[in-house]
């Protein structure tokens, strides 16, 4: 399979001798000049009250980068619904990268019901920006024992609530936003904090195209299926865990869509989503720990 995804605009003469390059091939890049991602890492700093290391930092961009993949390239009917997704990313920690290609590639897979490929390259060294002091701003920040998802839904919303009032936990909530999702999100979290008379964290951050006149390679949303999504909300919740400390992520969701019933011929396979799948939850559990090299649940 060609590689058909070259992320961060990193394109030099060795892949061409390396790698079976498309042409034209996908550009993705989360440059906060150049690209045509949106993704803020410092920023998801200053609201987990520390600095990212360096392989959160690479899963925040794979995550943002699988996630944009999925929204460029059309499914067709049927026979065609299965598209051929091969990424040539720069990473910071390429060897460990490489270590984890193969559950990474299930997990992404398994979720999309796509042909997936990896293929890793050093990333070019870039100037240090995260803040040392961030670390000392959880002081003030109410105490956290675990990371929840949370995306303004009804589903989300009450295992926010058993969480707290059945299970007695604490958790940090995490959230993936577009447009006026942000403030809902907000309200619904202030509901929680008045209805138990507490703070909680709440980690909200935004990962969509961008365009402006510096942008090459302007983004075009092709798919609108969405069947990677949960790859890059638990990833982000993943991050936030290891920055923060944890060990349990929570995604709360419905009995019926976990399942993955067939109600219908549409909703076979993998045109039924699968973000709450078991075989996918499994499979990104063992992704995160080997990744990470700790236990997560």
């Amino acid at each position: 399979m060609k590689i058909n995804l070259i992320c961060d605009y990193q394109e030099r003469a060795e892949y061409s001798r390396r790698f079976q390059l498309q042409k034209p091939a996908t550009y993705l890049s989360c440059d906060p000049v150049f690209g045509n991602v949106y993704l803020n890492p410092s920023k998801i700093s200053d609201n987990l009250g520390r600095p990212l290391d360096s392989l959160s930092l690479d899963l925040c961009e794979i995550a943002a980068y699988v996630f944009m993949a999925d929204k460029s390239f059309p499914r067709g009917d049927f026979g065609k619904w299965t598209r051929n997704l091969s990424f040539l990313v720069p990473v910071r920690n390429p060897a460990r990268w490489n270590s984890v290609k193969a559950i990474l590639t299930n997990t992404v897979a398994t979720l999309s019901g796509d042909n997936v490929e990896f293929h890793f390259v050093p990333k070019v060294a870039e100037k240090a920006s995260q803040k040392d002091s961030l670390e000392s701003q959880t002081s003030d920040r109410p105490d956290s024992d675990c990371v929840c998802l949370f995306s303004g839904g009804l589903d989300s919303f009450a295992g926010a609530v058993h969480l707290i009032r059945k299970k007695g936990r604490r958790p940090l909530f995490a959230s993936h936003y577009v447009s006026s999702l942000k403030s809902l999100q907000s309200k619904l979290i202030a509901g929680i904090e008045n209805e138990f008379e507490r703070k909680v964290e709440h980690f909200q951050y935004r990962v969509t195209s961008r365009k402006t006149k510096n942008t090459r390679f302007p983004f075009e949303n092709k798919e609108s299926s969405h069947r990677a999504r949960s790859f890059m909300f638990l990833s982000f919740a993943a991050v936030a865990a290891a920055t923060r400390g944890h060990s349990d992520i929570f995604i709360c969701e419905n009995g019926v869509l976990s399942l993955n019933v067939p109600i219908s011929d549409a909703r076979k396979g993998t045109r039924s989503t699968r973000h709450a799948h078991p075989l996918f939850l499994q499979y990104f559990n063992q992704f995160i720990n080997a990744l990470y090299g700790r236990t997560f649940s």
